[in-house]
């Protein structure tokens, strides 16, 4: 529980800074908020109680209560760690499972079926955070709880990454304009608004490019980066081709996997 709230407080405080910031330096008009907002919104809440669920049938089946279990049963390869060894560990190993994992939801059609919910997304703000698919979601949770049990990762390793990946998602997808110098400091450590857009892009799928969400240094490493120059204008984003339609309602986005494209 102390967990869970120390997580929420975190991730609230940065979505209300980035949603007044979201309103003094927006990148492009996104058209009314109430629809997307509520549709997003209830895709965040399908995610989270199938997960409730899964967490109720199988206690060590979610990341957080994994590594409370591999705590308690000293499992893993890299349990006893000190602190100060477990808890970077914990950050970058998770955070190349993320952006491998993005890259196999890209790469592998049934996955992309759930996946491309998020990229039929028309328009990016803050709650576009929030638009994945609640099976899509499960995946995730599973192979990270999976990766915590293996390696036995500390539990304040992952409450921090799990803190750190909800932010980041948020500012990622942000309609937020940084300025120049701040992109530029921030694109060689950090996923920057306007490098998760060019992952958006309508074109993207031509050349697909920056999977990271927290880090852009597996990008670097993987040769997957590709940085618009500095001051470019916003790309649109969406699907291209027979996927194009956007899914506006929840219960387009939930059906959405099972449907072809026309």
């Amino acid at each position: 529980m102390e967990e869970g709230m120390l997580r929420g407080g975190g991730v609230l405080a940065v979505l209300l800074l980035l949603a007044v910031a979201e309103r003094r330096w927006p990148l492009t008009a996104t058209g009314p908020a109430r629809p997307r907002w509520t549709t997003h919104l209830g895709l965040l809440l399908a995610g989270l109680l199938l997960l409730r669920g899964l967490a109720l049938l199988v206690p060590a089946g979610v990341a957080l209560g994994a590594a409370g279990w591999a705590a308690e049963q000293d499992w893993g390869l890299l349990q006893g760690l000190p602190l100060w060894i477990g808890i970077p560990a914990s950050l970058l190993l998770l955070d190349l499972l993320i952006y491998a994992q993005h890259r196999l939801l890209h790469g592998h059609p049934l996955l992309w079926r759930l996946h491309r919910v998020h990229h039929r997304d028309p328009a990016l703000e803050l709650s576009s955070a929030w638009r994945f698919h609640p099976i899509e979601l499960l995946v995730s949770s599973l192979l990270k709880a999976l990766t915590v049990l293996v390696l036995g990762l500390p539990l304040l390793g992952v409450l921090l990454f799990e803190t750190l990946l909800a932010a980041a998602a948020l500012f990622t997808h942000a309609n937020l304009r940084l300025a120049p110098r701040w992109e530029q400091g921030l694109r060689p450590w950090l996923v920057t608004p306007a490098l998760h857009r060019r992952h958006h892009a309508r074109d993207a799928a031509e050349v697909p490019c920056n999977y990271g969400t927290l880090l852009s240094l597996w990008d670097r490493l993987f040769g997957t980066l590709q940085a618009p120059p500095l001051q470019a204008q916003p790309a649109p984003v969406g699907l291209s081709g027979e996927e194009a339609a956007p899914a506006l309602r929840l219960r387009d986005c939930l059906l959405d996997p099972w449907r072809r494209p026309p």
